[in-house]
């Protein structure tokens, strides 16, 4: 008999392959049958006359031949899981060494030996021999009950041409996998936390396969609903079951006509609440009565959507294919679903905010205060399992979709996840983080930074790079893959998870060996694992980043550099003239101590051009933390801004000052170790005034009118606010990067 091509490669495949217990073993070794095809053509008497193979031996072969070819049939190029490479599945390289040795170096090799022969290896534990099989049975392809329903074609289509990675890919050839229908068929233990290949596996295959049929999907999302459920249908039964006095008045309550819905309080005749609400009334009996099933059914797809919500619909989250969804499409109005539910349920759907929930009006705005006293910025950051509790004296129990709607949307807070912590409730995200943040939701993947700023520029007009980079330097919710590609750091959860160890490595190496260390020289990996580690060392408190790669031990408080500054310091015993002493630096550390002396906390200038070490001055943590609130309570007091004289003649009535305490030397110590601006004309004022941000505005304002360079005294003319910080302005102009000056008088906008 001539069998069909698809049976011939399963029916010879070696019965020694076969999970057999060592009594079936031993009864196909004395009927000397080698291969499947063999034990399909033994009759079951023939079988049971030799000695020592009974009815329950047959059985068992019998079960695992049936359960073998049942397998393989739905897939015809099945066989190919024999021919699989045995090295990729085993974790322990002394172990793969040994088993090679042996001559089994595919997984048919490995099934086909016995177990008392394989424990016959020498140094191979038996421990070892079952980590192998169940490593062998737990990657080896499973039909699931949606195999019949693929078409064939996208069964077939090979993992390269699906655009899988090739990291990747060669993994999936190592498990004997060369098309899409052969990774589908990996069981669901290989793509799990600890698996072969990891969640991380999955997330990259389900987006090549995502991007591979999306061109496909895209034109369906436009097809026309189910006739049965469309919104003329829709519109016609809710409407059907009202006289035609009840339905103006129900078509006005909802919204469905060009009238707004109108609310009770609205009405002037006398008594219109009780009116109106008796009304209501009587049209949700008669739709009650004569549309019970509408009405069951939009509750039912109310309660389903609290419950897939928790606790809170949002009309841009409506299950597609509902009849919810279908009336706010239809109708073109995403409220109009919400507010038929609130009129149809008044005692079970309330709308708040653009939301349906189960909580009542006045519940909710007593929530939404009490959440927004719970979370200001001296209270944040908070676990948001404690708002909740102390929430519960408002509303017992409020959901979390409610919660985390109120603190997301209404307060526009961050919700992170911590580790150690849980859920934290942290400040509200930066403007410029939210919209990169949609930009990158809106792609859909890691982005490079120049098509971000065309994604800014088209959207809001106006993007500058190095403003945007170090935004996404920033902020933790971005996360740089390569020199110039960022993404959320939410997409990439799993890879962070499993390069922790490596991470943990890095972080110990540079602890140990002290000072300014490269995370590149001490990882070796590819490029997209290697800036993954350099994100996770950057946010480990153990160490400190200092940009460009580098970190250092976190309790090294000074670098070489400023130690060394600190020895020529106490060479000179004094303060020193701050140009000649940048121009006797080492060319290649110019421009790095400059930074330092101008910025470090250790220096200070006592007069222009002078600079000087703090501790010759009498000035420790203390008298310093004194200096900053006395000065801080003595700006609130004049508007958060003030003359320098004004401040040294208020230090001075304390024993903070001094003689020798000048303006220059005042202003360096406020602006290195307070929250203050220091302008150039001799003011001093708090940061979050932010009082040169606002000269600078109005200033420029006026430089786009005039539409000529113009010198300061003209510009006063315009802006006589300004007048106050006359002294200021031409530094501030002169320093200012939009703004130019042809003679260091006149000024214009660049």
């Amino acid at each position: 008999m001539t069998l069909p091509a698809l049976y011939r490669p399963n029916l010879r495949q070696a019965l020694a392959t076969l999970p057999l217990s060592p009594r079936s073993r031993r009864a196909i070794e004395l009927h000397q049958l080698t291969t499947v095809a063999d034990f399909v053509q033994m009759t079951k008497e023939r079988f049971m006359k030799a000695p020592g193979c009974g009815e329950r031996t047959w059985h068992e072969i019998e079960h695992r031949v049936c359960g073998y070819l049942a397998g393989r049939l739905g897939d015809p190029d099945a066989h190919r899981e024999d021919d699989r490479p045995l090295g990729p599945l085993i974790g322990d390289p002394e172990v793969a060494h040994l088993l090679a040795d042996a001559g089994l170096r595919t997984v048919g090799d490995f099934l086909a030996m016995p177990r008392a022969e394989a424990q016959r290896i020498p140094s191979l534990k038996k421990k070892r021999w079952e980590e192998v099989h169940a490593a062998i049975l737990t990657t080896r392809r499973q039909p699931p009950a949606a195999a019949p329903l693929l078409p064939e074609t996208l069964r077939r289509l090979t993992l390269r041409a699906a655009g899988v990675t090739e990291p990747l890919l060669q993994e999936l050839l190592d498990l004997g996998c060369t098309t899409v229908g052969h990774a589908l068929l990996l069981p669901a233990t290989v793509f799990q936390q600890g698996g072969l290949l990891g969640p991380s596996a999955a997330v990259t295959l389900r987006l090549a396969l995502q991007q591979l049929l999306r061109p496909a999907l895209e034109p369906l999302e436009e097809e026309p609903v189910d006739p049965v459920t469309d919104w003329p249908t829709l519109r016609g039964r809710l409407l059907a079951a009202l006289d035609d006095s009840s339905r103006d008045w129900f078509c006005l309550r909802i919204g469905l006509t060009d009238a707004s819905p109108t609310a009770p309080r609205k009405h002037s005749e006398p008594h219109s609440e009780e009116l109106a609400n008796r009304r209501d009334e009587a049209v949700r009996q008669r739709l009650t009565l004569r549309a019970p099933s509408l009405v069951q059914r939009l509750r039912y797809e109310y309660l389903r959507e609290i419950d897939a919500f928790d606790g809170l619909v949002r009309s841009d989250r409506l299950a597609v294919g509902s009849w919810l969804h279908t009336l706010a499409k239809g109708s073109g109005d995403p409220q109009l679903p919400l507010r038929l539910l609130a009129y149809c349920l008044p005692t079970e759907a309330f709308v708040n905010d653009g939301c349906l929930s189960a909580v009542p009006p006045r519940t909710w705005n007593k929530l939404r205060q009490r959440l927004r006293s719970l979370t200001t910025p001296r209270l944040l950051p908070r676990r948001l399992e404690d708002l909740a509790h102390e929430l519960h004296s408002v509303c017992d129990p409020i959901a979390r979709g409610v919660l985390t709607h109120m603190v997301s949307e209404l307060c526009h807070l961050r919700i992170h996840i911590d580790e150690k912590r849980g859920e934290m409730v942290l400040p509200a995200q930066p403007l410029l983080a939210r919209r990169l943040e949609e930009l990158l939701v809106e792609r859909g993947r890691p982005t490079s930074i120049e098509d971000l700023v065309f994604d800014y520029r088209e959207r809001f007009q106006v993007a500058r790079p190095l403003r945007l980079l170090a935004q996404l330097r920033r902020d933790d919710i971005f996360v740089q893959l390569d020199a110039s590609v960022w993404s959320l750091r939410a997409w990439h959860v799993d890879e962070l998870a499993q390069l922790k160890g490596a991470a943990e490595t890095v972080v110990r190496l540079v602890c140990e060996r002290g000072g300014k260390q490269s995370i590149a020289a001490l990882h070796a990996g590819d490029d997209r694992t290697s800036w993954l580690v350099v994100d996770l060392v950057r946010h480990d408190r153990r160490v400190r980043w200092l940009g460009r790669g580098e970190a250092c031990p976190a309790n090294q408080e000074r670098s070489q550099v400023l130690e060394d500054l600190l020895l020529d310091f106490r060479r000179a015993a004094g303060e020193v003239p701050m140009s000649r002493f940048l121009e006797n630096q080492p060319e290649e550390r110019k421009r790095l101590v400059g930074h330092l002396l101008a910025e470090n906390r250790l220096f200070v200038f006592p007069s222009p051009d002078r600079i000087d070490v703090l501790t010759n001055y009498p000035f420790n943590k203390e008298r310093l933390a004194r200096l900053t609130h006395l000065v801080d309570d003595f700006l609130i007091a004049r508007n958060g801004y003030a003359p320098l004289d004004a401040v040294i003649a208020e230090v001075n009535r304390c024993d903070l000052g001094g003689s020798w305490l000048q303006p220059t030397l005042l202003g360096e110590l406020l602006r290195r170790h307070g929250a203050f601006e220091v302008l150039p004309g001799g003011f001093v004022s708090r940061s979050v005034l932010g009082l040169v941000g606002w000269l600078m505005r109005r200033a420029r304002t006026a430089l786009r009118e005039a539409s000529i360079p113009i010198t300061v005294s003209e510009l006063l003319a315009q802006r006589p606010e300004l007048a106050e910080f006359t002294e200021c302005l031409a530094d501030l102009l002169r320093h200012d990067p939009l703004v130019q000056t042809p003679d260091g008088q006149r000024f214009q906008i660049a």
